[in-house]
């Protein structure tokens, strides 16, 4: 029984808490591995699965109730390549999508890369820097892939849900914002089953999952990564909380003022115009939705 719904991005979006969810319905397995990424392939990752059978093992518990079999991978929208290799391993896959303002995107996105040691310098520089790191300069050494700092492209959500469009028919596709998401989850929850053809379960309580976070030390980060990679080698996907130890609260995240804010609108305008058209969502109006 192959997968047949893919949690496909955008980052930092909600979509954890989403997969979540779904998990609790008795009809939807979930991956018990929240990213295997293993449909992103043009796209390098430590923790990326790159075994067939090893991404197959993850739906080994899969039984007959199970309408739906789902992951979710946030690289599968940014990829280009990860959306056919999907339908040609399965043709009737379904796809959501989970969307937020670029700007609030690029913050939080920002925020996670340092967190994963993929990013060292601060926001603004990180930003300015992204076309040499493209030319292959400056590449922070815990990064595997320059295309994990290319920003700007990574929150290009129009552009993006055009390449997603142009790969499959949109009446297998399903858009969230994160907004509608905070504003009334389980509004949102109904329509996705809706989409998905499930009953609706009675589940009225909607805990907030991966919620904004910073670390407390880079060397102990360090060590909790190495640790990570060393559980994904051995199999072992399900999270024993580790990470946890190093973690603490960030503010909003709505630190840009001034200059840098209206670059970063200017820079995303046609992007959300484009956006506007393709799905109805606008959000040139406002600078974020948290």
């Amino acid at each position: 029984m192959k997968p047949n719904l893919f949690i496909i991005g955008a980052p930092k979006c909600g979509t954890t808490s989403l997969a979540s969810y779904l998990a609790e319905h008795e009809n939807i397995f979930m991956s018990p591995l929240k990213e295997p990424y293993y449909f992103s392939k043009n796209i390098k990752m430590k923790e990326q699965i790159s075994d067939l059978g090893e991404y197959e093992n993850l739906f080994k518990d899969v039984s007959k109730q199970h309408k739906i079999i789902g992951e979710a991978s946030t690289h599968y929208l940014f990829s280009k390549t990860a959306v056919p290799d999907i339908l040609r391993y399965n043709e009737s896959a379904r796809f959501i999508v989970m969307l937020r303002h670029p700007i609030d995107l690029f913050q939080s996105l920002y925020k996670e890369r340092l967190r994963s040691l993929r990013e060292e310098k601060e926001m603004e520089e990180a930003w300015r820097r992204q076309q040499e790191r493209k030319e292959g300069i400056g590449i922070p050494k815990h990064c595997e892939d320059a295309q994990l700092l290319a920003y700007g492209e990574w929150c290009k959500i129009g552009s993006q849900i055009e390449q997603l469009y142009s790969q499959v028919d949109p009446s297998q596709v399903h858009i969230i914002t994160l907004g509608e998401m905070k504003k009334n989850t389980l509004r949102v929850y109904k329509q996705v089953l809706d989409f998905l053809e499930l009953p609706y379960d009675g589940k009225m309580t909607f805990k907030v999952y991966n919620k904004r976070k910073g670390v407390r030390s880079t060397s102990l980060q360090y060590i909790i990564k190495k640790f990570s990679q060393l559980k994904h080698r051995l199999g072992i996907h399900k999270s024993l909380g580790i990470h946890k130890l190093n973690l603490k609260r960030e503010g909003s995240g709505k630190e840009l003022t001034g200059d840098f804010r209206k670059e970063l609108k200017n820079y995303f305008r046609d992007d959300l115009k484009l956006l506007k058209i393709l799905t109805g969502i606008n959000y040139l109006e406002i600078d974020d939705t948290d």
